[in-house]
């Protein structure tokens, strides 16, 4: 088995931050995510006083637990007008967000001064073993740059991370992170797998192509995950082959941006009309019946002539004029013999 190089990036995609107990990896033509901190009551709380301290300033009511779970997501500014209802005036809501990157790094470093962030079971192994197939990850999240740096770096898959994406001017959808997410990596979304445990990433993976897998017995509940494409009991159930199974309708040989799936780029069948079925051209360039089609008129002027024996009724009349017009190869000869 290769060595592991340190310096081989992965990325990592977090919308809720490694700490905050969501993180999703993008893998080669796949994407993974990995969680974090299994507490997530703790984490919200820690989330809660980032937003109280970026508003206590402002005159705004303190958010509250619901409304700090449902802001993750979104971009910070979005939440502010969308989820915490502090302003309706893109401006001030644009300043408040500033706040809050300000602010965040600050409370993060007062409240877990001293203390250690611990992954879940299987975590680092997972994202070493990927990393070792060459399969690349990335991270994303709606925290600030430095706090997701800070958390990777003390849980200790820094290394392990090839980009770090985070909401900015230009990135303010979930699906926006995601696709940017692949383009960082040079994989197509169909290539990729999204970790994540809420009906909404679920949803906005499936929009954008890619696969979902939802890590089974966490804080959400089960419905939330029934959309989902794989469902995990622990992360040690998630090996490559597995991961490279879920993805197999594709092919991982084509070029980037120009990859179709196999079903997709099947020709569609031809299925002959009636007129192709029952003439065809000969040489000097008149047409005549197929053979097909003599050989099913012959079969029905049999079926009919048995019908006819048995007394179930007398044979159709357009069958009878086919074998009189020499449908069989009898032409006038066969006529006369049906008059005789």
């Amino acid at each position: 088995m290769p060595r592991l190089n340190p310096s081989l990036k992965t990325s990592s995609v977090v919308r809720k931050p490694p700490l905050c107990g969501r993180t999703h990896s993008f893998m080669t033509a796949e994407a993974l995510n990995d969680i974090f901190a299994p507490d997530e009551k703790e984490n919200v709380m820690l989330l809660r006083s980032m937003w109280t301290a970026s508003c206590i300033f402002r005159l705004a009511p303190f958010p509250s637990l619901s409304q700090v779970s449902l802001a993750l997501h979104f971009a910070p500014e979005e939440a502010v007008r969308r989820v915490f209802d502090w302003t309706d005036d893109a401006e001030e809501a644009h300043r408040i967000a500033q706040s809050f990157d300000e602010v965040a790094i600050e409370v993060f470093e007062r409240e877990t001064d001293g203390g250690s962030l611990t992954a879940l079971p299987g975590s680092i192994e997972l994202l070493a073993d990927l990393a070792e197939g060459e399969i690349p990850s990335s991270v994303l999240s709606n925290l600030p740059l430095e706090v997701i740096e800070k958390v990777l770096e003390r849980i200790g898959i820094k290394d392990l991370v090839e980009c770090i994406e985070t909401y900015d001017d230009r990135l303010k959808t979930e699906a926006q992170l995601l696709l940017n997410a692949c383009l960082e990596m040079e994989r197509p979304p169909r290539h990729a797998c999204f970790f994540d445990f809420s009906a909404r990433g679920i949803d906005t993976a499936h929009d954008n192509d890619m696969r979902c897998v939802a890590l089974d017995g966490l804080y959400y509940q089960e419905l939330e995950i029934n959309q989902c494409d794989a469902k995990l009991n622990q992360l040690t159930d998630w090996t490559l082959p597995r991961f490279r199974q879920l993805l197999e309708r594709y092919p991982f040989d084509e070029q980037f941006l120009t990859i179709t799936s196999r079903a997709a780029s099947r020709a569609p069948v031809k299925r002959k009309t009636a007129v192709e079925f029952r003439y065809e051209k000969g040489k000097d360039g008149k047409l005549s019946p197929t053979s097909a089609y003599l050989a099913t008129e012959q079969k029905r002027v049999e079926q009919r002539e048995r019908r006819l024996r048995r007394g179930r009724g007398p044979p159709e009349e357009g069958a009878s004029k086919f074998l009189s017009r020499g449908g069989t190869g009898g032409g006038r000869e066969g006529a006369e013999e049906e008059e005789g």
